[in-house]
């Protein structure tokens, strides 16, 4: 059997507006150093690509370090929702649920990761799925499918299991600088207004990554 999406659940993404910068999404994020800067951008890119793997991407970092503002601004920018951030639950099946209604899922402030939660989320970076038995029903059964983006943030890194590791891009981000503080709804202002540039400088970058595509050869 198939289940509807909750369309309460989503929000219409943006229109993308050419003339954007890319690099414009670091004037809202605290990485250091241009590796992970990088690493976090061609994650971005990446997830605009359907029907592939994707790893997880983990972000770590002091207390005071923004680590639900980054996840929640690459949430908007991917996957708009009017939930930006779930708790990852202790029953599968509302982890199960967070997972079949959004593409990005984000699972905030992490301390621990039980080995059932772990094999879940592998199972949905990779594509794989689960059944659940519909609502009083002892017989009829829901399939749910996932390939889904998943960004978890704590302070430190919970993945434990080497399978979810290898799944895994970890990233972390520094303490702001009390001077550079600003509150939550003039830095939320400053990223609607460039959120749009961004998202069509990142349909930018794809449109490159297709046209190469065909002549990249890797060993």
């Amino acid at each position: 059997g198939k289940i509807k999406k909750n369309r309460k659940v989503q929000q219409t993404q943006e229109r993308p507006r050419q003339g954007g910068n890319i690099m414009d999404i670091m004037d809202f994020m605290t990485l250091e150093g241009r590796e992970q800067q990088m690493l976090l951008l061609v994650y971005i890119v990446y997830a605009f690509v359907p029907n592939v793997a994707k790893p997880v991407l983990y972000i770590s970092g002091p207390q005071g370090s923004a680590k639900s503002s980054h996840s929640e601004m690459i949430k908007k920018i991917v996957d708009p929702a009017h939930i930006d951030q779930v708790n990852l639950s202790v029953s599968l099946r509302d982890t199960t649920l967070s997972l079949h209604q959004n593409y990005a899922v984000v699972f905030d402030n992490l301390s621990k990761i039980t080995q059932r939660q772990s094999d879940m989320i592998c199972q949905a970076v990779t594509g794989g799925g689960a059944v659940r038995r519909k609502l009083h029903s002892d017989e009829e059964c829901i399939n749910f499918k996932f390939k889904n983006c998943i960004i978890m943030n704590g302070i430190d890194c919970a993945v434990a299991r080497s399978d979810l590791l290898d799944r895994s891009i970890l990233v972390e981000v520094q303490r702001l600088d009390a001077a550079k503080r600003i509150p939550k709804n003039e830095l939320d202002q400053k990223f609607a207004k460039k959120r749009s540039g961004i998202l069509g400088a990142i349909f930018d970058v794809l449109a490159k990554a297709i046209k190469i595509y065909p002549s990249v050869k890797l060993d």
